[in-house]
């Protein structure tokens, strides 16, 4: 992978988090509460096996630049808080961009 500091503004390497419920490790996966067993996880599984990691276009837009204001707002369906402009209307419901199946990069 190439450092960061010689990446273009919009390339960047993402690292995508796996389901754990896709990660066949039977010593981790056992009897205990689902935030035990992933906290467990990812202490003792290699980074290549709980991580995805590809390489990414990112679109910089005016809202992503340092000192921009713009409202707080939920999301409709998961109630994560949207950030900057970044929501998405569908049916007069403000979603953020996973619960409206849209991302914010492009793979390449």
């Amino acid at each position: 992978m190439r450092p960061a500091a010689l990446l273009p503004a919009s390339l960047i390497a993402a690292a995508l988090a796996l389901p754990l419920a896709s990660v066949a490790h039977a010593d981790i996966v056992i009897n205990i509460d689902k935030n035990a067993q992933q906290m467990r996880a990812y202490r003792e599984l290699p980074a290549e096996e709980l991580f995805d990691v590809q390489w990414v276009r990112v679109r910089l837009g005016p809202e992503d630049m340092p000192g921009y204001k713009a409202p707080r707002v939920a999301c409709a369906e998961c109630g994560e808080g949207i950030n900057f402009k970044r929501e998405v209307v569908r049916d007069e419901r403000v979603l953020c961009k996973s619960c409206a199946g849209e991302r914010y990069y492009e793979p390449l």
